[in-house]
């Protein structure tokens, strides 16, 4: 999935893609209700996001999130509406 995506970058001149507010706050809120009740959700670590100097630890690993792949089908065939492309 996230070769299309780099492809459809690159065929299009952009270079980075970053996710608006509403669009980062709707999958976060998915990943964090489906989120692990284990050791891997209490750890202070770089998939936590705990790697980025000011950014709330949340878990951002994406295991057992029910159409994960379906919904990143439809967000590239929306031309990735929610996502802000540059450079």
């Amino acid at each position: 999935m996230g070769f299309r995506c780099l492809e459809y970058l690159r065929q299009n001149g952009h270079r980075r893609i970053e996710a608006q507010r509403p669009a980062a706050g709707r999958l976060g809120g998915a990943r964090q209700r489906r989120r692990l009740q284990d050791a891997l959700s209490t750890c202070n670590s770089w998939y936590m996001g705990a790697n980025i100097p000011g950014k709330r630890a949340v878990f951002m690993v994406l295991l057992g999130f029910p159409g994960y792949v379906t919904k990143c089908q439809q967000v590239a065939a929306d031309g990735y509406q929610g996502f802000t492309l540059g450079g």
